[in-house]
């Protein structure tokens, strides 16, 4: 996400409490936009000025001057909220924060915030850098001026904005869910990897759904789909094998 908003002209900081973690970030960031050179679609000095657009920071209150604040942790809702409360104590009254989840509940969030009306999700899909689609998620305290200034934001990145309401799931992973977790129930019925993700290739998917989980994340993967079981319990049979892997 860092990526594309820097690619687009802004100025991001992005926040984590491992330092590994940060300089990971930024050498991935940066072996992505080389790869826009190899292809010809960069010059060099693009490279440079994008890469002094991203700063890096440990801390909360480096957030003080930001005018929106996208979380992006772990598919976890007392960790979310919780960041998101002490997120509050340190930027500024105007400032929109968001969450990227994929199907957890933005007004639950929003219950513990004290401006729950300047709180909304935004959620990209992996790959961020190449998905146009972004689902702005509106709470039931959401205003209408954080909808609209999201969805300008969007447009802004180059992106796709849909607005949904907060229901397990959204719109997009309501209907991605079953077919991931089908494709791990094949796995437990004989089927390897690769057949399955050949199968779906060969039927028209960009990619393959045991690969797509590998890039979403299985710890992602893993607690979207309980949300979305728990949601939905006449409609799914939960996978072991997802779970089995986060374990291992």
């Amino acid at each position: 996400i860092a990526s594309v908003l820097a690619r687009r002209g802004l100025f991001v900081q992005i926040l984590d409490v491992a330092p590994e973690i940060l300089q990971q970030a930024l050498q991935r960031i940066e072996r992505s936009f080389l790869e826009r050179v190899q292809l010809g679609r960069w010059q060099p000095e693009e490279v440079a000025d994008a890469l002094a657009r991203i700063g890096t920071t440990q801390t909360l209150a480096a957030m003080a001057d930001r005018e929106l604040v996208i979380e992006a942790v772990t598919e976890n809702a007392p960790l979310k909220t919780q960041l998101f409360r002490d997120l509050e104590k340190h930027v500024a009254g105007d400032a929109i924060l968001v969450s990227n989840t994929s199907t957890l509940s933005i007004t639950r969030m929003a219950a513990a915030l004290e401006k729950p009306q300047r709180f909304a999700g935004l959620h990209f899909f992996n790959p961020a850098e190449r998905m146009p689609l972004v689902e702005v998620v509106r709470g039931e305290n959401t205003s209408d001026e954080t909808i609209a200034t999201l969805v300008a934001f969007a447009k802004r990145i180059g992106k796709t904005p849909i607005v949904v309401r907060d229901s397990p799931g959204f719109l997009v992973n309501r209907v991605l869910f079953p077919y991931l977790n089908e494709a791990m129930l094949l796995l437990e019925e004989g089927a390897t990897p690769r057949e399955v993700d050949r199968a779906a290739v060969e039927f028209g998917m960009p990619m393959g759904p045991i690969t797509l989980q590998d890039v979403v994340g299985l710890d992602t993967a893993l607690y979207a789909g309980r949300v979305l079981q728990q949601a939905f319990p006449d409609r799914f049979v939960e996978s072991r094998v997802v779970a089995e892997l986060v374990q291992a």
